[in-house]
């Protein structure tokens, strides 16, 4: 799981579990929970590195040293970017947020990424959270943190028993490291993550409240044997009663509940628990289906340039899958699109051409459809009318993407190269001074260097007429 973290190439997971693991280390020698516990995290540590060392640090140095760029202009990082965007976000809904789950569609408002990519997340948990829920939200957060560290520190500095100490120790490394990681990243977004951090809570939370020494444990038996009454009675009456039910002083046994009411309904339980289980892995499983159909496309986009005559026969079986399986995943559609468009430009055949590009027009619109406020979907769509010379059509979608994100250069930027590679000069003209006005406003420096090769190959164009 350790070399895993590091095989991620995820600069936070990585620096976030060598700090919670420095962390537990800490409170290991801070709880006096014994060296050996120590030893036994410092074995953990070296095999982690271990087995890193086995698979290969080069990519994992590679990925690590980009963080000399974010450290040298931290300003122009996309996360920085996004930071301050779903800031701006949560500011102007400050007391509920947009509504939780609306990040996706509200962000594309307030997004200066130099990019007509989406983002689910501004890849920090807090700030995600505020955006969504505003500063109650905030405060619910912090306040459910500030009660669990407090209820787990404060056992670990009144417990003696060394095993619940260590266990308090150790555990805490857990959910130190997923808040350190919540900083730059979203990793409470994955289910597995959260299920696994709410059972590690748990098991804190409760073992914050017992405490075992040899004497309580040895003396347990005896205690629960003094406290069971045993009453002598020869007669009936209620004594009786309580005679049937009292242990044989002789005989070293304690009385047991009676829980033979109780079996008859242990079958019915178990397979309404085992109905409920399949319906929830039924709904767990459709995420994962889409995420396999999208893996299925992206493959078949690398092997159309060797076989384009299956292309269509491909996209008609994949989208019927979709309308099965993924009916309402607009990613889905858009990936399905992007191929039939790369398989209509390897086709000879002029009228597979233009079958795959129709089809990859309807994809696109039904992915528009579906998430009207991404931008991404009337750019593509643009680009498509462009393709088919419908220029009254793109301008409009163009647009429609301006006016989704009013303060992205890019996308207008993208749109300038667009019209001028199909011949409309003067509305190329137009979108990049509209781009040229919103990246001096913003400084993006990529946004910038994205306009002046633009600007340079507009002359170029000019020139050569």
């Amino acid at each position: 799981m350790g070399a895993a973290v590091f095989w991620s190439l995820s600069r936070g997971g990585i620096l976030s579990m060598l700090l919670a693991f420095a962390g537990v280390l800490a409170l290991v020698g801070a709880a006096s929970a014994g060296r050996r516990k120590g030893l036994y995290v410092a074995a953990v540590i070296v095999l982690i590195l271990g087995w890193v060392t086995y698979l290969g640090w080069e990519p994992v140095i590679k990925r690590l040293s980009t963080l000399e760029d974010v450290a040298r202009d931290p300003h122009s990082d996309w996360r920085a970017i996004m930071f301050k965007d779903a800031w701006r976000m949560g500011l102007d809904f400050p007391v509920l947020g947009t509504g939780a789950g609306t990040f996706l569609s509200v962000y594309p408002l307030y997004r200066t990424l130099p990019t007509r990519a989406v983002a689910a997340s501004p890849h920090d948990e807090y700030v995600h959270v505020f955006a969504e829920t505003g500063f109650t939200g905030l405060a619910l957060l912090g306040l459910a943190a500030v009660l669990f560290y407090v209820t787990v520190i404060r056992a670990l500095a009144t417990r003696r028993n060394p095993y619940v100490r260590g266990f308090l120790a150790g555990g805490l490394g857990a959910p130190f490291a997923v808040m350190l990681h919540s900083t730059v990243d979203f990793p409470m977004r994955s289910p597995a993550i959260a299920a696994t951090l709410a059972v590690v809570a748990a098991l804190l939370c409760r073992a914050s409240r017992i405490e075992l020494t040899r004497k309580q444990k040895g003396s347990t038996s005896a205690e629960k044997e003094a406290a069971v009454p045993v009453q002598a009675t020869d007669g009936g009456g209620p004594d009786a009663v309580s005679a049937r039910h009292a242990p044989d002083p002789g005989s070293g046994r304690r009385s047991r509940p009676a829980t033979h009411n109780l079996r008859p309904l242990m079958l019915p339980s178990a397979l309404v628990g085992f109905v409920v289980w399949l319906v929830a892995c039924n709904f767990a499983l459709d995420p994962l289906r889409g995420q396999l159909e999208g893996s299925l496309i992206h493959r078949s986009q690398r092997s159309i340039p060797r076989d384009p005559g299956r292309a269509l026969a491909l996209i008609e079986a994949s989208e019927r899958s979709i309308s099965e399986g993924s009916p309402g995943d607009a990613e889905l559609h858009a990936d399905l699109a992007a191929l039939a468009m790369d398989a209509a430009d390897a086709v000879s055949d002029p009228v597979e051409k233009l079958a795959l590009a129709d089809r990859s027009l309807k994809l696109r619109m039904t992915a528009a459809r579906l998430e009207p406020l991404n931008a991404q979907h009337p750019l593509w769509l643009a680009i498509q009318y462009l393709n088919f010379g419908r220029a009254d059509l793109a301008w409009a979608q163009a647009e429609r993407a301006c006016e989704l994100l009013p303060n992205d250069a890019s996308v207008r930027a993208y749109l300038a190269d667009a019209f001028r590679a199909h011949g409309y000069a003067p509305l190329a003209e137009s979108y990049l001074q509209q781009a040229e006005r919103i990246a001096g406003e913003r400084g993006v420096a990529e946004a910038k260097r994205l306009i002046a090769d633009v600007r340079k190959r507009l002359a170029e164009a000019s020139e050569a007429k």
